[in-house]
């Protein structure tokens, strides 16, 4: 079996009975009648005297044995075959063997190889067909319509020949070469071109499943159009260079893995459910194809056609689009992961619904007229730059994407995913929406959110300005009793109209929902809470972020970075917003409304809060500055009636001696520690109850001013080089003498000293400087809680204005205090 012999032709044998010679489905060889172009009634032979005969299973009739068994592969211990012509009409099939040969002999419908002898039966003689012509005659003929089913022409030469029509099922076809060959409308089920040059061969509408392709030599040549190849195995093919010709090829489940077909022309190509794993398309024509679950990953499509392509629900992880024409793609549920989008040539109109682009590179793209749902995932996408306006992103995930400088103007976000996106940079105007959107860990930097909609709080309809007068007179307009609002009357039952500010804000309480009613813009704008979860900002890095005219209402921003010069929430609803743990330090909230808003925990180091409304919102929740940082902090014209500043860390004024002090109470001192103050001594004593109070003096902590039995300033300043303290640089210990109240006071002086990053990413130690606490006394009404924890209405009821500012247990200083320009 070790020499390769050429195919001698497709052949059929009738014993004496009419009966055709046939294989079996165990390989088992007998005697049937005459089916017309049954495959089990076909042998194929190859060889020039001596024969190898391949049965219609494709298997080779075995060399040994009485019962002729054709389950040998051609590899294999196959029988030589000599054919003994008979009378000039018949033929016996004399198998050849060392140990003696035997003839095929007839037993009714069964067969059997019997011993060579002088006189061989009749039954041993057999009439040959020839069904198919011998390959040296198609080489010069042609084998146009020819039955080569199961033909074994490996490595042969096949150049220019002439096969059109004709029948390659399971034929062996490896490493042979066909250029200039015509294999047009050839039928190729299961047919193996593994290895052949198909360079310059036309295979135009051949057509079969699971055809073998692999690691097979395309070129500039090689014409495929209209082929009907489902299920093909093209795995490892390469371009010798040119533009291959594949149009309308039909292939759908084939397998491309690891080819390399830059520049290929496969235009109106069903690929779908194909596997195209690290394929090299570069340059290739694709428009219009079908990629219907197609697995794609790490292709290659740089500079591609793809146009109006369809890759719905295709695996696309890691492919490569740039310079690509991706117009009308449809690219609805695909995975995308790591793809790049960006770069490409043109984009218009894609269809991302329901698509996973989790880090695609999307950077620059005008996404206005794509397609996206609920259900597109840019988590950790790149998207810097990208223009989505007015685009409905309505529960879209953005988890962690990077977004800077994007256009969300006029945009749709309720329900958004956009925690841990980075925003910076980004425009965000039109009154976009995103109610019940998740910003936590987001960044905001420098975003510009005028008008923005974060709170559940809709306008349900509006009021002629000339209704203000009654509303503060307490009195519910008529017309506001009469209204319908989705086919439900707004006010039910009795209501009560409580007049936060005259001629601007009411709160109608009644059976129902609580209306909000602002005057603005020439008319009064009447709002109710819609039920909806409001936007969750924790955590959001938001420095210079504009929130002009924003609604805020019961937002979460707990734990928020917002401050910087450009930082603004004119106009405003911060109503019922928590900011607790909030970073607000020197946020300027010139006039904001933030009826019942936490502020717990936040730090307020001189920020603004001038003409502000920090009053109860409805069902009389106070509003909450609690535990908070409120050193320099400025309440001019604001409203603090009924809040609570439990334990707040205000900055008082004192006056000792003449001297002008500023000082925030922090906790009391026995009058056993004034001698060694007086001394001018930092005593053991005095270390130990600054230890015992939280608070730590430095080891070169020293007096500087001192005026006896009165005030001693205590100066706590590390060296510049110092990167672990944090806290008061200068401590102040005042002597309180009232009835039945004589101690030491401690309080803590400016500056403050913070660690921040440079512009470098150092760290940097910075003094920041706070004064008094501004106007808080104005501020406040009597049902307002002090610091202290007492009410401000017990002020004179033998209670000092200290005591009721000193807090029982107040916050350390805050970590870092941002400037204009510099973050924390």
């Amino acid at each position: 079996m070790s020499e390769s012999r050429s195919f001698a032709g497709k052949w059929q044998f009738a014993a004496p009975s009419g009966q055709l010679i046939t294989v079996q489905a165990d390989g088992t060889l007998n005697l049937s009648a005459r089916q017309s172009g049954a495959i089990n009634q076909m042998i194929n032979a190859y060889g020039m005297t001596n024969f190898w005969l391949q049965a219609g299973n494709g298997q080779y009739l075995a060399a040994s044995g009485n019962t002729p068994q054709a389950n040998q592969p051609r590899t294999g211990t196959v029988a030589e075959i000599r054919l003994e012509e008979v009378g000039g009409s018949g033929f016996r099939l004399r198998r050849i063997s060392s140990s003696g040969d035997s003839y095929l002999v007839a037993q009714q419908s069964g067969l059997t190889w019997q011993a060579v002898t002088s006189s061989p039966p009749l039954s041993a003689q057999f009439t040959r067909t020839i069904v198919t012509k011998d390959l040296e005659f198609f080489k010069e003929w042609g084998a146009m319509g020819a039955d080569l089913r199961f033909a074994y022409l490996a490595e042969e030469n096949l150049n220019e020949m002439v096969m059109m029509a004709v029948d390659l099922s399971n034929a062996d076809l490896r490493g042979s070469t066909l250029l200039d060959a015509d294999l047009t409308n050839v039928k190729v089920d299961d047919c193996n071109f593994g290895g052949c040059d198909l360079s310059k061969t036309d295979l135009t509408h051949i057509h079969g499943k699971n055809a073998l392709f692999e690691k097979c030599l395309v070129g500039s040549d090689t014409n495929m159009p209209d082929a009907e190849l489902p299920n093909a195995i093209f795995r490892g093919c390469k371009s010798s260079g040119g533009q291959p010709v594949l149009n309308r090829l039909k292939a759908p489940g084939a397998d491309f893995s690891g080819a390399l077909l830059p520049s290929v022309i496969m235009e109106n190509a069903d690929l779908s459910q194909a596997n195209l794993v690290n394929v090299d398309l570069s340059g290739a024509s694709l428009a219009s194809c079908n990629f219907t679950g197609a697995i794609m990953t790490l292709v290659n499509l740089q500079n591609t056609t793809l146009q109006t392509s369809n890759f719905s629900q295709a695996t696309l992880v890691g492919t490569d689009f740039t310079g690509a024409n991706i117009n009308h793609v449809n690219f609805s549920s695909a995975n995308l992961t790591n793809a790049r989008l960006s770069l490409t040539t043109g984009y218009s109109q894609l269809n991302l619904s329901d698509s996973t682009l989790l880090a695609t590179v999307l950077t620059e793209m005008n996404l206005v007229d794509a397609t996206i749902t609920a259900k597109t995932d840019f988590t950790q996408a790149q998207m810097d730059g990208v223009n989505l306006s007015s685009q409905n992103l309505d529960q879209v995930i953005f988890l962690m994407a990077s977004m800077k400088k994007a256009n969300l103007d006029s945009t749709s976000l309720n329900g958004a995913v956009l925690v841990g996106a980075n925003l910076a940079g980004a425009t965000v105007l039109g009154n976009v929406s995103l109610v019940g959107a998740n910003l936590s860990n987001a960044s905001l930097e420098n975003v510009n959110l005028t008008g923005a909609q974060f709170g559940a709080l809709s306008t349900v309809t509006h009021l002629d300005e000339a209704d203000a007068q009654a509303l503060d007179n307490q009195q519910l307009p008529e017309q506001l009793r009469q209204m319908l609002y989705q086919g439900k009357i707004l006010v039910n039952g009795q209501a009560k109209v409580l007049v936060r500010q005259p001629g601007q804000n009411w709160l109608v309480e009644h059976d129902g929902k609580p209306l909000f009613i602002h005057y603005q813009d020439g008319q009064l704008n009447v709002a109710q809470d819609s039920g909806g979860n409001a936007a969750i900002l924790a955590n959001t890095f938001m420095p210079n972020a504009i929130l002009t005219g924003a609604n805020l209402y019961a937002v979460d921003m707990s734990g928020a970075h917002w401050y910087g010069s450009n930082a603004r929430a004119d106009n405003a609803n911060l109503e019922q917003v928590n900011l607790s743990n909030a970073n607000l330090a020197t946020m300027n909230f010139t006039q904001a409304r933030l009826y019942g808003a936490n502020l717990s925990y936040a730090n307020l180091v001189n920020t603004d809060f001038s003409k502000a409304m920090l009053e109860p919102t409805q069902g009389l929740k106070p509003a909450s500055l609690a535990f908070a940082s409120i050193q320099g902090t400025i309440f001019t014209e604001a409203k603090l009636t009924g809040a609570n500043l439990t334990n707040g860390a205000v900055a008082l004024p004192f006056e000792e001696a003449g001297k002008k002090l500023t000082g925030v109470p922090l906790f009391s001192a026995a009058l056993e520690l004034m001698s060694s103050l007086d001394n001018g001594a930092v005593s053991k004593e005095l270390r130990q109850v600054f230890t015992d109070n939280g608070y730590s003096l430095l080891s070169n902590a020293k007096i500087i001013e001192k005026q006896n039995d009165q005030y001693w300033i205590i100066s706590n300043q590390p060296p510049d080089t110092d990167l672990s303290y944090r806290g008061y640089c200068n401590f102040i210990v005042i002597r309180v003498s009232e009835v039945g109240n004589n101690h030491l006071q401690v309080c803590g002086g400016a500056p403050l000293r913070i660690i921040r990053t440079a512009a470098d990413n150092t760290l940097q130690p910075i003094n920041v400087a706070f004064g008094v606490t501004i106007d808080i006394t104005q501020a406040m009404d009597g049902a307002t809680t002090c610091p202290s924890g007492l009410r401000y209405q017990l002020l004179n009821t033998g209670i000092s204005y200290q005591s009721l500012m000193t807090p029982g247990l107040p916050p350390h200083p805050p970590k870092c205090i941002p400037s204009p320009t510099t973050w924390c």
